[in-house]
């Protein structure tokens, strides 16, 4: 017959949460270590605070402009009016919509090296990097089509699915 003894499983589940918590607290000490290391490079590099921008400057960082994730050379017009942008107001980022890889990553890469603060990049994948992306990615049914199903794991394995690609 298979006993039962509470004072022991006690002590047994103390020691576990006990070695779990620290656990925790370490991951989080090292990554807190690595996120000051890559707030000190990101400083270094711009060198530039809050504290330094003008209100008109300060207003450009909350505006985030629509930008195609195709290609586009340096003569197409609406790289040059993100450009002038970037350049006269300091926008904050750039929302991509609809392209492919390659061309995202080019304008990207091309806006980061005009603009002296950090550009925030956000795009509108919700049903999936297949929504906008024509070179690959899974596209999702809607999000009411998720919830319709009851099933709140769908969500998550769309998140992460969405978040891997």
């Amino acid at each position: 017959m298979l006993t039962f003894n509470k004072e022991k499983n006690l002590y047994k589940y103390t020691y576990i949460l006990f070695f779990l918590i620290l656990g925790v607290f370490c991951v989080l000490q090292a990554s807190n270590e690595n996120m000051k290391n890559i707030d000190k490079t990101l400083n270094d590099k711009f060198d530039l605070t809050w504290k330094d921008l003008t209100l008109e400057e300060k207003i450009g960082q909350m505006i985030m402009v629509r930008m195609s994730g195709n290609f586009h050379n340096s003569s197409n017009y609406a790289i040059q009016d993100i450009e002038y942008l970037i350049n006269n107001y300091k926008v904050g980022g750039l929302i991509m919509f609809y392209g492919n890889i390659y061309g995202a990553s080019h304008n990207i890469n091309l806006f980061q090296k005009w603009s002296n603060i950090p550009l925030l990049i956000a795009s509108d994948y919700e049903r999936g990097v297949g929504q906008w992306m024509s070179d690959g990615g899974t596209l999702f049914p809607s999000n009411m089509a998720i919830s319709a199903t009851g099933d709140p794991m769908n969500a998550y394995n769309q998140g992460k699915i969405i978040s891997e690609e």
